[in-house]
């Protein structure tokens, strides 16, 4: 069976093996672990370094090129909030920066939903810095997210409710 030239879409690495031609070898290529399963395994005996570690391998591993990891359509791996959550008391800025890396691949997209999802990972966020004594820094996360996105009047809505902000503040901050 040999791949035609004009073949429009790619070929996923775990088929590669049966394209080659008789000669070369039919090998499948070696098996690889299930990180969602280990982070799950991990999550659910509370060790958040395990969590960690094969939260790192599973991200590495999607480097290479035909990788088979469940990452969103936003970029950002579906296991995110499972891991940010699992590792939040063990490791806060490590819980942080999954957070902050999860909210800039939302707010690439221009839709109510991905908003909604920042705000719920901006919540999640907000205790965290308050139990490390830094508030300041989630009120400055969110006026630059304000400046650098204010032509998106529902994304200011939604941000609003988050902050919980009255109409009368709403009204002034816009002018």
């Amino acid at each position: 069976m040999s791949r035609p030239r004009d073949w429009p879409l790619p070929v996923l690495a775990y088929l590669v093996f049966l394209l080659k031609s008789d000669d070369q070898a039919r090998t499948p290529p070696p098996p690889r672990p299930h990180y969602q399963v280990l982070i799950d395994l991990a999550v659910g005996e509370k060790r958040p370094d395990d969590v960690l570690r094969w939260y790192d391998a599973m991200c590495a591993d999607h480097q290479r090129p035909g990788a088979t990891v469940p990452w969103s359509v936003y970029g950002a791996s579906a296991y995110d909030n499972t891991v940010a959550t699992a590792v939040a008391r063990s490791h806060p800025d490590r819980a942080l920066g999954i957070y902050r890396e999860c909210v800039t691949a939302h707010l690439r997209e221009a839709n109510v939903s991905a908003y909604e999802t920042v705000a719920a990972y901006l919540r999640k966020m907000r205790p965290i810095l308050k139990s490390l004594d830094r508030e300041a820094e989630w009120t400055q996360l969110l006026g630059d997210i304000r400046h650098q996105y204010r032509n998106r009047p529902r994304l200011m809505d939604i941000l609003d409710g988050c902050e919980a902000r009255t109409v009368l503040q709403t009204q002034r901050a816009r002018r």
